[in-house]
């Protein structure tokens, strides 16, 4: 559960900092014009109640959906497992603590991914975000790559190398991101042999 709810926070917070760099000027003219570092972070925790509201009644019916679909495939397997003399029926039963945890659960785990990056947002000046100055920082000497990442990799591969020296924290963010998706991807499809 810890692991999900991890990766859960990971990706959802990638996806509501990709959003805000990609609005900081918006902030910034918010700012400008008097938006208060309060309603900011209440603008972009109104946005992740919205997501929240489609999100959660649409991943309960999916995932409910996808566990009965799947007992209905596994059930004869399981009957296997057991003496055929043995009436076994294998339903699913849904309560309404299990779905009030699910909710409350998934909610706060949107809310943590999105008070993170409108923390970040809301410290940047309204000058400074309207310029979008602080987005990249190159220092001479920093961005050159060798010949060899060239010929291994071609011009996209000293491309890709250029913009992770440019900006590692989106770098890092991205490669954590894609860490946890594998993680939950190989727990979620490995078998356990009986």
């Amino acid at each position: 559960m810890a692991i999900i709810m991890v990766g859960a926070i990971s990706l959802i917070y990638s996806a509501f900092s990709i959003s805000l760099s990609e609005r900081t000027k918006q902030m910034g003219l918010l700012k400008s014009i008097g938006a208060t570092k309060k309603q900011i972070r209440h603008s972009v925790v109104f946005e992740a109640c919205v997501l929240c509201m489609v999100g959660i009644p649409l991943g309960i019916a999916a995932g409910l959906g996808g566990i009965g679909i799947t007992l209905h495939g596994i059930s004869g397997l399981l009957l296997k497992l057991w003496s055929e003399d043995t009436p076994l029926r294998i339903h699913l039963v849904v309560t309404w603590q299990a779905i009030a945890i699910a909710v409350i659960v998934s909610f706060i785990t949107v809310l943590i991914s999105a008070m993170i990056p409108a923390a970040k947002a809301v410290r940047i000046p309204a000058i400074q975000a309207i310029r979008q100055s602080d987005d990249i920082k190159i220092r001479a000497g920093k961005v050159k790559t060798s010949g060899l990442t060239y010929k291994l990799f071609g011009f996209s591969g000293m491309l890709a190398s250029k913009n992770f020296k440019r900006n590692r924290k989106k770098y890092r963010t991205t490669v954590f991101s894609l860490f946890i998706s594998i993680v939950l991807f190989v727990s979620a499809t490995s078998s356990v042999v009986i």
